[in-house]
């Protein structure tokens, strides 16, 4: 179990994102969905039924023909960023014309590989190693940190 998990309550999740919680829902289950609310900005723009995906949820979402993106729409930011605050698996694939299908499991923050989750601090220091490159482009100054 993540340790954000453990600070933050379904109940206080419930009260911030406004999911309904289905009765199949475990308490992983209801987080990882809850994750995906708060990436979408709240359960009314996820746009799906959550569905069951192992000890995970699965959701698809109309993004429309541009897809999900790092700005104009910032979407795919919000799903990495989450992710790593909450320590929750989100992937995104197809789901249909104009649609993504996200799925999403809790992960343990003590553990790496695949069944664990870096922190956002922990993956900026990762890369901050193995690419710390600045650069400038267009006027703008870039350093990931």
């Amino acid at each position: 179990m993540s340790e954000e998990f453990e600070k933050i309550t379904c109940e206080q999740m419930e009260e911030f994102i406004n999911l309904y919680r289905d009765e199949w829902m475990t308490d992983k289950q209801y987080f990882a969905a809850s994750a995906v609310c708060i990436a979408t900005k709240g359960a009314h723009h996820v746009g799906g039924d959550f569905k069951p995906w192992g000890t995970g949820v699965s959701v698809s979402k109309f993004v429309g023909p541009c897809g999900v993106s790092t700005c104009d729409g910032d979407l795919l930011t919000r799903i990495v960023l989450v992710g790593h605050k909450f320590g929750v698996r989100i992937s995104i694939g197809p789901s249909g014309p104009g649609m993504i299908r996200m799925i999403a499991f809790t992960r343990d923050r003590s553990r790496c590989g695949m069944t664990g989750h870096r922190t956002m601090q922990e993956v900026t220091e990762k890369w901050n190693k193995i690419w710390p490159l600045e650069l400038e482009f267009g006027g703008s100054h870039f350093h990931l940190q």
